[in-house]
């Protein structure tokens, strides 16, 4: 492997998280998102941790000029998707950048961290765990989502989390005019809780590629025929 590309990927990723929050539009996602693929960044100590969201990261950091143990995103793909890992790059009170576990899978699905929204689903005004929109509409089209809404890899990591918290892996694709077609999970405020059900919804958020459209409604989940996946 030559390192030295990787290493200016690397400088390029360190001035983009220079640039503040506010600025970090489409086409800054869309850079940030190559550039930090293949950068060779340094293992954290410990390399892999439990962030306060309670999932599980791989930590890279900045080269500071010492010896240095180098690894990236993309030589780490295999364990990456193995233990349904998230990246963290600069491990610390506030993060350089957080990739969730569903970046991860969407470098692997789609070859970005920022694909255009599947199946006319609205682009949601937040990034990470917090995507999910709520709804109180009822009358809507549904059926079980289909291998493109939902695709494997993304069943696979999200169904072993839920089965993990022992919570039934159920799912519904859901039509509405006014935000596509979405996918919304099973979760019933009657049996686990308005609180769990929320928690439920952030941690499943974070392994979902963020062109996949969430919605959720406790009307629906009460009255609606989910799938098991």
């Amino acid at each position: 492997m030559r390192i030295y590309p990787l290493l200016l990927s690397c400088e390029r990723l360190r001035e983009l998280v220079s640039v503040p929050e506010t600025l970090r539009d489409d086409s800054w996602q869309d850079e940030f998102g190559r550039e930090a693929l293949h950068a060779a960044l340094v293992y954290s100590h410990p390399s892999s941790f439990h962030g306060p969201d309670g999932l599980g990261y791989l930590g890279l950091r900045f080269p500071d000029g010492e010896s240095l143990d180098f690894g990236s995103i993309s030589g780490n793909l295999e364990d990456l998707n193995k233990w349904f890992l998230g990246v963290c790059i600069g491990p610390k009170e506030k993060p350089d950048y957080v990739l969730s576990h569903g970046d991860i899978l969407s470098y692997q699905l789609y070859g970005t961290i920022n694909p255009p929204m599947l199946f006319g689903a609205k682009k949601p005004q937040h990034q990470g765990i917090d995507h999910m929109t709520l709804v109180k509409e009822v009358q809507a089209q549904v059926g079980a989502p289909n291998d493109d809404l939902f695709p494997p890899l993304v069943r696979r990591a999200v169904r072993e989390y839920l089965k993990r918290a022992r919570v039934e892996p159920r799912v519904i694709a859901i039509d509405l005019e006014d935000t596509g077609t979405c996918l919304m999970f099973g979760f019933d405020p009657d049996k686990l809780g308005m609180e769990k059900c929320q928690q439920l919804i952030q941690a499943v958020s974070w392994f979902m590629p963020r062109c996949i459209g969430l919605l959720y409604s406790p009307t629906v989940v009460k009255t609606a025929k989910f799938v098991r996946f």
